[in-house]
């Protein structure tokens, strides 16, 4: 069954925006060829900041077919494009970020390779329907105010 990217774009209250996070990206069925394998894990390790051509990334991993026949395996087998799965992989890296770290988001865009901040929120706002500092706002546990004793 392929992977259903249209729920990503849907705009999620915040309780739901996490529980679509660890199956945002969808898995490599159990049969995928080994170099959709091999591309499937190199942008994950990566956590999606590849700053890579797909045709660069086939001679890297050496392949041995051209870029768009890969584009096209891939597709077949994960049922997103090369590009969407990028995407994916990168705004969820960003959000484990936004979530986990104190880093700004100028920093996260940059790690992640953005070409601006402006083009990352965008996209940001796309896929969870809201900014990253709302995110970052809603999404990180707070510390309990302490009680003033009388």
């Amino acid at each position: 069954m392929p992977f259903d990217h249209r729920a990503l774009s849907t705009r999620y209250r915040p309780k739901e925006t996490m529980a679509i996070l660890p199956r945002g990206v969808p898995a490599l069925p159990p049969n995928a060829d080994w170099r959709v394998s091999a591309l499937h894990r190199f942008i994950s390790d990566l956590n999606g900041s590849l700053g890579h051509k797909l045709d660069e990334i086939c001679a890297q991993l050496d392949l041995g077919i051209t870029a768009s026949h890969i584009a096209r395996l891939f597709r077949q087998q994960v049922g997103l494009g090369f590009r969407e799965f990028h995407k994916l992989t990168r705004l969820r890296h960003a959000a484990h970020q936004l979530r986990n770290t104190s880093l700004l988001v100028k920093e996260i865009t940059a790690e992640l390779g953005y070409r601006s901040p402006a083009d990352f929120h965008r996209q940001f706002k796309q896929m969870f329907g809201m900014t990253p500092r709302r995110f970052r706002a809603v999404q990180r546990p707070r510390a309990p105010i302490p009680r003033l004793s009388a």
